[in-house]
């Protein structure tokens, strides 16, 4: 018999597979094949959710808008990031403080 850890680590995995695959019917075959409490879903769906986007965010903040020519590609990089910003459900204020940390991101220069 697996210990409880194991048995975490192991959805953590799977969920981790999900969350790059997006293939759903393996991870509900998953699911249905080992039993997890609910406590322990979330839990796990909270820890590796925020991991994703972490990374998702670290792959758009860095790049430099000046190193961006093509004026297409620049505003859609705008359009991605203010999506990204939305999404992550920030007020205008951490949005400006975002702004103002990265100001070479989202505005022309």
């Amino acid at each position: 018999m697996k210990t409880i850890n194991e048995k975490k680590m192991m959805l953590k995995r799977k969920m981790q597979e999900y969350f790059r695959t997006k293939n759903k019917d393996d991870f509900q075959k998953f699911l249905q094949d080992n039993e997890y409490s609910k406590v322990d879903r979330l839990a796990i769906f909270e820890e590796v959710s925020r991991e994703y986007r972490q990374v998702t965010a670290y792959r758009i903040i860095p790049l430099p808008m000046k190193d961006v020519t093509d004026k297409k590609t620049r505003e859609q990089l705008n359009e991605y990031m203010n999506d990204w910003l939305k999404s992550e459900g920030l007020t205008k204020e951490e949005m400006n403080e975002m702004m103002r940390q990265y100001p070479n991101i989202l505005e022309e220069e």
